[in-house]
């Protein structure tokens, strides 16, 4: 969720769909969308993102979340970190060369 943040601020219904069976990390990662909610209050409360603001329309109110400086950093960080064990090589290291490339980042 940090690095689909770290591409742009977005609301946590955005975050579902990326996460969603057919989002371009769901595909490879699939997130529930109640885990996506209970993820970004925990975010909110480790200090990674904050709110940015509110988007008010037709439908519920949705906050928009953008991450902070420790929150790109540890991303970041994350990324370009090689998958440690070759059990986490089908979840982990897809869904970094996933979001490495929705960025267009060169995943070598």
């Amino acid at each position: 969720m940090l690095a689909l943040l770290r591409e742009q601020p977005r609301h946590g219904f955005a975050i579902a769909a990326c996460t969603s069976v057919h989002g371009h990390v769901g595909r490879v990662w699939h997130i529930a969308r109640p885990v996506v909610y209970r993820a970004l209050d925990r975010l909110v409360a480790a200090e990674l993102i904050r709110p940015l603001t509110v988007e008010s329309g037709p439908g519920p109110q949705r906050t928009v979340y953008e991450l902070v400086g420790t929150g790109q950093d540890a991303v970041d960080e994350w990324l370009h970190e090689p998958v440690g064990h070759v059990r986490d090589m089908r979840s982990l290291l897809l869904v970094k060369l996933a979001l490495l490339d929705h960025r267009g980042i060169d995943a070598r």
